[in-house]
């Protein structure tokens, strides 16, 4: 199976004798800290937050800087008792050394461990403790009081049972590095691009230009713009979208559906509004997108001036980047469930398996409505933002993998962000500062580690039954499984065809509604998905005509041969399922034999077709029967051909009650 996760490990120099560090995970006390959460002394719990990289950070202890006091210090314990032979300390940003340790014995008595004073000031610290002491529940680290400067930060505190080298673990895809990144030229330009979306099927690419001199309005404020992908894998010259999508205002879109036909768009067009952090959708029409319609999601808050939003392939959630009353620190990541059409549930945090302190920004929900990739820098990386990857658990929204660093195939030292992918996670997209002093957009193939579940596509169209013709559909799905819940829908507009990604090996309800149309419900599974598929709709008219296809008789007889049962059965339930349709069965037949004869074989056949429903459990009142004879051909009888089709079987809506 190709979801296999890797770990690699980041080694401080070389391990020594397979050890590990045993890292502290609970908070006795402490001489003054920050906030109560952003540099608090609860951040110093855990493996580091940072790790490798060791720049400034909330995800780590930081003393209040007012704190004047003759010393600094903190106290940190394990829920289960160590042996300690070497205290380790993981500082952030500038790192001091302490100066002195203290550990408790289980007789409650603190062990004093002196410095070396030959102690190097690096991020990693170790301090020998000879010899080891056994049973050690807490340890109290020292610094002296009143420091000037740079202050330091503690990332985490660990014990080693023996003095050695450091292993720190570093949860990263190493299989990425393989694959390296490919700037959009094309797309690129020397304003920022940003905020890639592509569509689901990777045929197009929408993005977000700032401050190009073709935007709208005197500001020239984010304006979206697209590309179509070309035959050989380039990306055609990118086009402006225009009004109504582009105003004045900041423009920019967050999500496409899996039918490409609706778009989650940043704000609202109406600017008077003075909630300025709310969303959009527009919906594809017959002459483009529609004038943008604001979504309201109940309790919406967000105290920073930025956010991101992401969307379900199936519309049904919305993930935010916002920062609210309930953050685990900066901007954190919510899920929104959607209750009615544009209305959505008040957002729920996603906890702190996937929200650090810092800021967590840019989620994108991949089209497996598991896999959730992110920026974040308050997780370990390689510095500035990094792009990671976590996969939902259940269907509570709070249970994630540990996030997965996307490895330095795409990470760097600088900022990364807005990452996106196709439906099948083949080619993803994402948004770098490296190479040079503004953001371009990137694409680079996903590692198997890094991709999201494999999908079956749900593609096909919705026709008229009598004329032939494609219509516009909602088409809705309901997997049949009592373990997992996944419903959604799907349009046909425009005579586009329909579009979804659905679980592979599975079986979905599938019900088919249109405007002026019976509605109709079938099984559909994807393990036996071979291609488009073809859905045919009856008008919901008195008059309307529908030829039965694949009607066949014995020759010269009203015997159905067995091939004919398929059809006659799905007709069958078409009437049980609508007991409101009378219909009048009418036979034909080509114009070989003289009148009167081929007037009698299509009553007769005609009555065999009205028969079969009845013994299907069809009401008699419902059903009448005409044998039209060769009296209306609908192809020309000097051909074996024509003669096929015009010896038929039809009916007719005669009354919908």
């Amino acid at each position: 199976m190709r979801r296999a996760i890797l770990i690699f490990v980041c080694l401080y120099s070389l391990t020594s004798h397979g050890q590990v560090v045993h890292w502290a995970d609970e908070v006795v006390g402490f001489s003054s800290q920050k906030s109560d959460l952003l540099f608090s002394a609860s951040q110093a719990l855990g493996k580091p937050n940072k790790f490798p990289d060791f720049s400034f950070t909330p995800c780590a202890w930081m003393p209040d800087l007012l704190d004047r006091a003759d010393s600094t210090f903190i106290h940190l314990g394990f829920k289960e008792p160590q042996t300690v032979g070497s205290v380790v300390l993981v500082q952030s940003f500038h790192p001091e050394i302490p100066v002195s340790v203290y550990l408790k014995q289980p007789d409650g008595k603190e062990i004093y461990i002196p410095v070396p004073a030959n102690l190097r000031s690096d991020n990693i610290m170790q301090i020998p403790v000879l010899p080891a002491r056994p049973g050690i529940s807490t340890i109290r680290v020292v610094w002296n009081g009143g420091m000037q400067g740079d202050p330091f930060q503690l990332d985490a505190l660990g014990v080693m049972t023996e003095p050695g080298r450091v292993p720190i673990p570093f949860y990263t895809d190493t299989l990425g590095q393989i694959n390296r990144p490919e700037a959009l030229e094309n797309l690129n330009s020397p304003y920022d691009e940003v905020l890639p979306v592509v569509s689901p099927d990777g045929r197009m690419l929408y993005f977000d230009r700032k401050k190009h001199p073709l935007n709208t309005g005197p500001d020239l404020h984010d304006d979206i713009w697209y590309a179509r992908l070309m035959a050989d894998s380039s990306w055609s010259a990118p086009l402006n979208i225009g009004p109504p999508l582009n105003d004045e205002g900041h423009n920019f879109i967050n999500a496409v559906s899996a039918d490409g036909n609706t778009l989650l768009l940043g704000n609202t067009y109406n600017r008077t509004e003075t909630q300025s952090h709310w969303m959009s959708f527009s919906y594809k029409t017959s002459n483009g997108w529609s004038t943008p319609v604001p979504i309201n999601i109940i309790g919406f808050q967000n105290r920073d001036q930025y956010n991101e939003f992401s969307m379900s392939a199936d519309g049904q959630y919305i993930v935010l980047s916002i920062e609210s009353n309930t953050t685990n620190g900066m901007r954190d990541i919510y899920v929104s469930r959607r209750i009615s059409d544009r209305y959505y549930s008040a957002p729920k945090n996603l906890g702190p398996v996937v929200n650090s302190a810092a800021t967590e920004m840019s989620p994108f929900l991949a089209a497996d409505g598991q896999t959730l990739y992110f920026a974040s820098n308050g997780w370990p990386g390689y510095g500035g933002y990094d792009i990671y990857m976590t996969r939902r658990l259940d269907e509570t929204w709070e249970h994630w993998t540990e996030p997965l660093n996307l490895g330095s195939g795409i990470n760097t030292a600088n900022w990364e962000a807005y990452f996106t992918t196709d439906a099948m996670g083949n080619m993803a997209y994402f948004c770098s500062s490296k190479g040079g002093d503004n953001l371009n957009l990137y694409r680079v193939p996903l590692s198997p580690v890094a991709q999201p579940a494999d999908l079956v596509q749900f593609t096909g169209k919705v026709l008229n039954r009598s004329s032939g013709n494609m219509i516009d559909a909602t088409i809705s799905y309901v997997l049949l499984s009592d373990s997992v819940s996944e419903e959604g829908s799907t349009t046909s507009l425009g005579g586009n065809a329909f579009n979804a990604y659905l679980r592979p090996d599975s079986k979905y309800l599938i019900t088919i509604n249109a405007d002026g149309y019976f509605s109709e419900v079938t099984e559909w599974n994807s393990a036996q998905a071979d291609g488009e598929q073809l859905f045919y709709l009856i008008p919901r008219k008195v008059g309307t005509a529908v030829t039965l296809e694949n009607i066949y008789f014995k020759v010269n007889t009203s015997v159905l041969v067995d091939s004919s049962f398929t059809e006659l059965e799905k007709t069958a339930r078409f009437l049980l399922d609508h007991p409101d349709v009378h219909i009048e069965v009418r036979g034909h037949t080509n114009g070989l034999c003289d009148d009167s004869y081929c007037l009698s074989l299509s009553q007769r056949r005609a009555r065999s077709v009205v028969d079969f429903f009845i013994d299907s459990g069809i009401d008699e009142d419902r059903l009448s029967f005409a044998g039209m004879g060769k009296t209306e051909p609908i192809a020309d009888n000097d051909t074996p051909e024509g003669r096929q089709r015009n010896q038929r079987v039809e009916f007719i809506i005669t009354k919908v009650e």
